[in-house]
C-alpha cells in the first residue's frame, strides 16, 4: 500500500488492410537459450578455462518506444491531447502497431551489431555473439538473456544502460550475491 507499482501504457489500435506477410518479428529457437543455461552450468571446475559463466536476465522497459518507426503511422490523439482535424505522426514506435515488433527488432539488432561491436546469428537474428568479449545474448521481444564473465556482464549492462532504460532480473551464478 504504500509503494504502488501502477504501470498505464498508450496503445495504438491498427488494422490489417492489404496482403502483406512482412509484419513480423522473429523469435529465437528453444535451443539458443538451452545451450546459454548448459554452457552456465559446466563452466566451473574442470569444464572452464576462463572462470565461472553468469547468465544476466535483462528486461527494456518501454522497448518499442525506443525504436525509430519507418512506416508513416498516424494516430488519433487522446482526447486530453486532441485538436479538431490534427493527428499525430509516430517518430517512435508503439505498441498496437502492426510493424512495431518487427521495428524493434531491427532497433536492438543495430544497437548490439553497429554500437557495441556483436555478430548476430546466421540461423537466427535473435542471437549475438561477441567475440571479443566471450559474451553470447539470446534476445526474445523486449528480454534479454545473456551469458558472460561477471566483468564482461558488468560491461554489456553499463553499455545498454546507454541506449535503453533497463530492469536486470539478476545473475545467476554460484557465487555469493548472485
Amino acid at each position: 500500500e504504500e509503494q504502488y507499482n501502477v504501470r498505464a501504457r498508450l496503445v495504438g489500435k491498427e488494422f490489417k488492410t492489404d496482403t502483406s506477410l512482412e509484419m513480423f518479428a522473429a523469435t529465437p529457437p528453444l535451443e539458443a537459450k538451452k545451450f546459454l543455461f548448459s554452457k552456465a552450468a559446466t563452466s566451473r571446475g574442470k569444464y572452464s578455462q576462463h572462470g565461472e559463466y553468469k547468465l544476466m536476465f535483462i528486461d527494456v522497459k518501454r522497448a518499442y518506444m525506443c525504436a525509430p518507426e519507418e512506416r508513416d503511422v498516424y494516430v488519433m490523439l487522446p482526447s486530453q491531447d486532441a485538436t479538431p482535424g490534427f493527428c499525430g505522426k509516430l517518430n517512435k514506435s508503439m505498441y498496437g502497431t502492426r510493424g512495431a515488433a518487427q521495428s524493434w527488432e531491427k532497433h536492438y539488432g543495430n544497437v548490439f551489431v553497429s554500437s557495441l561491436g556483436f555478430t548476430q546469428g546466421k540461423a537466427s537474428v535473435c542471437c549475438f555473439y561477441h567475440e571479443g568479449r566471450d559474451i553470447r545474448i539470446v534476445a526474445h521481444g523486449d528480454d534479454f538473456t545473456a551469458l558472460g564473465m561477471y566483468d564482461q556482464l558488468q560491461w554489456l549492462e553499463a553499455e545498454l544502460r546507454n541506449h535503453f532504460e533497463l530492469k536486470v532480473s539478476g545473475c545467476l551464478g554460484s557465487a555469493p550475491g548472485d
